[in-house]
């Protein structure tokens, strides 16, 4: 069911926006981020399919699926269950070098 909310999402996306600009990546992001909110996720192989369906050149369906990815794996880490890499200590010693 989530493959057919992407693709409606993308549709929305190629007619509004046809090639993804600067400024279009927020809104590619809120898109996605909102998606996630209400549970439907999907494999980034499929969405760059998808986007490659939809008529986005290949560099922009990699791009989109990047910037999905990159948004589930933060919100991966956000939750609590998962591990923390960057604990306050180490962010400290970053800061304060």
């Amino acid at each position: 069911m989530s493959e057919f909310v992407y693709q409606r999402a993308v549709d929305a996306l190629i007619k509004t926006y046809g090639e993804i600009a600067d400024r279009d990546r927020i809104k590619v992001v809120q898109l996605f981020d909102l998606l996630l909110d209400r549970g439907h996720s999907i494999h980034v192989d499929d969405l760059r399919r998808i986007c490659k369906n939809a008529g986005y050149s290949q560099e922009t369906a990699d791009e989109i699926g990047t910037l999905y990815d990159d948004l589930d794996l933060v919100r991966e880490l956000k939750n609590p269950d998962t591990i923390d890499y960057w604990p306050p200590k180490r962010i400290d010693q970053i800061v304060n070098a």
